[in-house]
């Protein structure tokens, strides 16, 4: 029997413009101006994070204080809306056109990303992702309970080597051992995993993903990181293909102050980001 192979995606800013997380702070401070108060709450974890005293876990926390007290089906049905109205319908065109080119050569796809648990499950749903890795933010456990003012993370950020630790975890990546041989054979310690077809990301902490991969797929990469982290140009890389789909905004600075409108409850208000 064929072993079908991976088709890795990073979802920020790779599979849609925006960074999901403050895409969905939008969404509830639209609904429910008044928690725009939790600003009080995760600015000094900001500060903190800034000067090196905090990770970015306790910053998360921090940032999702504006679901303080609401009940878990609520925080379920906002969930379940934002992936329909918000992420859905502004999936790049040209990454569902990869995702279906992927899913008819065999591959899995497999979705991996940074962003909490409680949406992504629903993202992966509604893109027919075969598996799915997020950071773990369990909701609470009854509807007769409350979130908290800093909901609970139950593992480490999924971002950058814990990818793909969860992917190892799981058993859908060739052991650790067996790649280290089948590298030694080929004598190119740079090798693929047989089993991992693509990586797709727009950011360097993809790095451990695209070296397992055959073919690497960056969106609206920073050239310029990319070669400091590589020491090597992008065009380098033979078997990295790169897409600039169209994006509601212009450049990083754009970029930014898009993220500032969501975390405002703003974006949308003023949707020209040019």
């Amino acid at each position: 029997m064929t072993m079908r192979r991976l088709a890795l995606f990073d979802l920020d800013h790779t599979l849609l413009p925006h960074d999901t997380m403050f895409l969905f702070a939008n969404f509830v401070l639209r609904k429910h101006p008044l928690r725009l108060a939790y600003l009080f709450v995760f600015a000094p974890f900001v500060f903190m994070r800034i000067i090196g005293v905090i990770d970015e876990v306790p910053l998360k926390r921090a940032f999702f204080s504006f679901l303080w007290r609401m009940r878990k089906s609520e925080v379920d049905r906002l969930a379940q809306e934002f992936v329909d109205t918000d992420v859905v319908p502004l999936i790049y065109p040209e990454l569902r056109t990869v995702l279906e080119r992927e899913r008819k050569n065999g591959n899995e796809l497999i979705l991996n990303t940074a962003s909490p648990e409680f949406f992504v499950q629903y993202i992966a749903r509604a893109l027919n992702f075969d598996h799915w890795f997020a950071t773990p933010m369990p909701l609470p456990d009854a509807n007769t309970e409350r979130m908290p003012l800093l909901p609970r993370f139950t593992g480490p950020n999924n971002k950058g080597e814990e990818k793909i630790a969860r992917m190892h975890a799981a058993g859908l990546l060739t052991p650790a051992d067996e790649l280290e041989t089948l590298r030694r054979t080929r004598g190119n310690p740079e090798a693929a995993d047989p089993r991992v077809a693509l990586a797709a990301t727009d950011s360097t902490a993809d790095l451990p993903m695209l070296r397992l991969a055959e073919r690497g797929l960056l969106v609206h990469p920073d050239a310029g990181k990319f070669e400091r982290k590589t020491g090597r140009k992008i065009e380098q890389f033979s078997d990295w293909t790169i897409q600039e789909p169209a994006r509601p905004y212009s450049g990083r600075r754009g970029e930014r102050l898009v993220a500032i409108l969501q975390m405002l409850g703003l974006y949308r208000v003023f949707p020209d980001m040019s």
